[in-house]
């Protein structure tokens, strides 16, 4: 009866908060945030649901979820090997494979935390590793987008196993900014929402130097901001100095070291302020919109960084 329980909570699932990627009625992958407080409930009671059974039984939930992601991949697989549509797939039955491969990955987020550490672990790579493939063979971009909406919501659910595994957790953060370039509809923000997330639970991990690497993670993260940004709006390029913000405020000790990483940065919007600044002294064009637009952008982003820095911000247009 558990069993089959368990199984009915994961086809019904509702979607939860931090999923911001959906099919729409026509079919269109779209951003849309969840303010249906009623099912945002019932997606809370379903998932303690969820995780009280699995906590009793972690070896059939881990069981039913790598049968259902078998199968789903096998599908997959077969649409690609004969040629997407040419297999035989209808668009319903497409909106029902994502509609049933979604509400499992949310099972997956709301069960972590109730395995074991050796069972989790096995278990998550091979989630991650099934869905990833599955990201892969696929051909059409909403497709695309439905999957890397998944992945993202998985890896966030499971910082204990991210903060104990180095390797795998850079592989994520490396992922997820591979989607900051992806342009349909919710999967930049739910990106970096997903980074921030990850950085606030993990992120000490960034400013220790770990195995066989020669630097902390954190230099390779600043020293790729720009080419981070070349596709994302001017409020996700804040959103995303406010995320790498994140990470030096876990440094508490070495106040030194938090503002040189502050400094870092830092360095692109301070080089930019300065030619700002020189351009509007020779022209004397300072109330144009699209000057005043450049300011209030840099403001934010020092805002967004001095808030998490707190007394680190020293280096801010170079005070």
């Amino acid at each position: 009866a558990l069993h089959s329980l368990k199984q009915v909570l994961m086809r019904r699932l509702p979607r939860p908060k931090e999923v911001l990627v959906v099919k729409d009625e026509n079919g269109a992958v779209v951003k849309q945030e969840m303010k249906d407080t009623f099912m945002l409930t019932l997606h809370q009671q379903m998932s303690k649901i969820l995780y009280i059974l699995s906590s009793i039984d972690p070896a059939d939930t881990r069981k039913v979820i790598g049968d259902k992601l078998t199968a789903f991949s096998s599908t997959q697989e077969a649409k690609r090997r004969y040629g997407g549509s040419s297999s035989g797939q209808s668009d319903a039955e497409e909106n029902q494979f994502f509609a049933e491969l979604n509400s499992l990955c949310w099972s997956i987020g709301a069960v972590a935390g109730s395995m074991p550490p050796d069972v989790e672990k096995s278990f998550l790579v091979v989630v991650i590793k099934i869905l990833l493939s599955l990201c892969e063979v696929q051909q059409s971009k909403n497709a695309k987008a439905i999957i890397a909406s998944c992945i993202m919501y998985v890896v966030r659910k499971y910082p204990r196993f991210l903060k104990k595994h180095w390797k795998f957790l850079q592989t994520v953060v490396r992922k997820l900014i591979e989607f900051l370039a992806e342009k349909h509809p919710g999967v930049q923000d739910m990106s970096i929402e997903t980074l921030n997330e990850i950085c606030l639970k993990c992120g000490q991990k960034f400013l220790k130097i770990q195995e066989n690497d020669a630097d902390i993670f954190l230099v390779e993260l600043v020293h790729g901001l720009d080419d981070m940004t070349l596709k994302l709006s001017l409020e996700q390029i804040e959103n995303l100095y406010a995320t790498w913000a994140v990470i030096i405020a876990h440094e508490k000790r070495d106040y030194a070291s938090a503002s040189g990483h502050v400094e870092q940065l830092l360095s692109t919007p301070n080089a930019r302020y300065q030619q700002l600044l020189t351009t509007c002294q020779s022209t004397e064009d300072f109330s144009a919109p699209a000057t005043v637009e450049k300011y209030v952008h840099l403001l934010r982003i020092y805002k967004g960084v001095c808030q998490h820095c707190s007394g680190d911000g020293a280096s801010v247009n170079g005070a």
